[in-house]
């Protein structure tokens, strides 16, 4: 009996060093998961209380989110971070999540966070165990958010993709007006490209395309184009355009609503931009899917935007 209890007590012992000696005092939880995104792009997320309602799982109250009895609350954000306070079992874990720029245009995601062990080998053991669950759910969650942001609309709010422009040959009309041109006005110039074309017996190659730019002293610059199968000489009101086509040296922008919804989509492009380093050479456009004479309904309206950039 005697030996049986030296044998346990060498076996709790030797547990006990085991677990002072394999679990450290300081427990560091990290996970990194990596995207083909810049850093800019991936923060605008993590800066967007709107954006985490949409990626985290669970439930939400303002700044704080509640996942498998944990409440997650947003602190305070940086440059490059965004501290995470986790309440799990009436214990607060301070946490941040990281965006490293790495070689590329891409970057690495880190959600982090460390805490001392306790010398009370239970609860040392406890501690152990809680912090592989954590890890499991940045694991989780880090998977969730790195498929959001994947998808550009979810960025942006509109999906912006790049192309190759192919229609270079148009005619135009410009005109300055000291209203936003209306959609009567806009149609008028389109009719008179259709009949100019046809007389040309030339064909349309595509949408007709329509640039709206306010100047200085508040009027409006408009310009309609449609493009056009062979480049045409034009007349006293209807001038030739080229465009160069660069291969994936273009913004398309998708756009489904009205002026305001299409002015939104613009910002968009401009926010895609700045976060990617690009420049626009030239002013973009619109391409007018929907016919907007017929369509009186202006949340329907199709639009793309095209965006040349450098």
């Amino acid at each position: 009996m005697k030996k049986i209890l030296l044998v346990a007590s060498a076996a709790i012992l030797i547990t006990i060093i085991l677990l002072f000696v394999l679990i450290p005092d300081t427990i560091v939880v990290s996970k990194v998961t990596y995207t083909n995104l810049k850093p800019a792009s991936v923060l605008r997320c993590l800066r967007d209380d709107a954006k985490w309602e949409q990626w985290f799982p669970g439930s939400n109250n303002q700044d704080s989110y509640i996942y498998k009895g944990q409440k997650f609350e947003i602190g305070k954000r940086t440059y490059s971070s965004t501290d995470i306070s986790i309440m799990r079992d009436n214990i607060t874990y301070h946490s941040s999540i990281n965006v490293i720029a790495i070689s590329g245009d891409s970057s690495a995601i880190q959600w982090a966070l460390s805490f001392k062990t306790s010398i009370n080998f239970i609860k040392r053991f406890i501690q152990y165990q809680t912090a592989k669950d954590i890890k499991e759910d940045f694991e989780f969650l880090l998977d969730n958010f790195k498929t959001f942001i994947l998808q550009p609309k979810n960025i942006y709010g509109f999906n912006v993709h790049q192309t190759t422009l192919t229609d270079t040959s148009l005619v135009a009309i410009k005109t300055v007006t000291t209203e936003y041109p209306s959609t009567q006005l806009i149609y008028s110039f389109v009719n008179q490209l259709k009949g100019y074309i046809q007389q040309q017996h030339a064909t349309e190659h595509n949408f007709p395309m329509l640039n709206i730019t306010q100047l200085q002293d508040s009027s409006y610059e408009v310009m309609v184009g449609i493009p056009t199968n062979v480049p045409l000489t034009g007349n006293n009101i209807i001038k030739p355009k080229r465009m160069v086509m660069l291969k994936d040296k273009t913004l398309v922008t998708d756009v489904t609503g009205d002026n305001n919804t299409i002015k939104k989509a613009f910002n968009a492009t401009g926010n895609y931009m700045n976060d990617n380093g690009l420049s626009s050479p030239v002013i973009p456009f619109q391409q007018l899917v929907t016919d907007r004479s017929k369509e009186k309904d202006s949340t329907k309206w199709i639009t793309k935007i095209f965006t040349p950039v450098s």
